[in-house]
């Protein structure tokens, strides 16, 4: 019993290596460290904020026809406001690689 612990030992060391042939890495040293603020533009920091859609009353006064273009017209603007969320967005990812 006891010569098998001990031969599964040696040979759990044997192959672990017990780090002496490992590799040796080279301590770095930091000297100064240095606090680096970057100021980003304040347009790109301005949220983007969809207009808010009418009532359920109002939006139920419309005529039908004025229903859908009223819709429509919100839909327009609504991708027009992910547009511009796009566009902020490429923006900071451009000035971001740029430093």
């Amino acid at each position: 019993m006891l010569t098998r612990f001990f031969l599964i030992v040696m040979l759990s060391l044997g192959l672990t290596g017990c780090g002496i042939l490992g590799p040796r890495y080279n301590k770095i040293e930091v000297k100064d460290t240095e606090v680096v603020k970057i100021k980003i533009q304040e347009e790109l920091l301005v949220p983007c904020v969809p207009e808010k859609p009418l009532s359920k009353e109002d939006y139920l006064k419309l005529q039908p026809h004025e229903r859908e273009s009223y819709l429509s017209g919100y839909s327009i603007g609504l991708l027009g406001t992910v547009k511009d969320c796009n566009i902020k967005l490429k923006k900071i990812k451009e000035f971001s690689d740029a430093q």
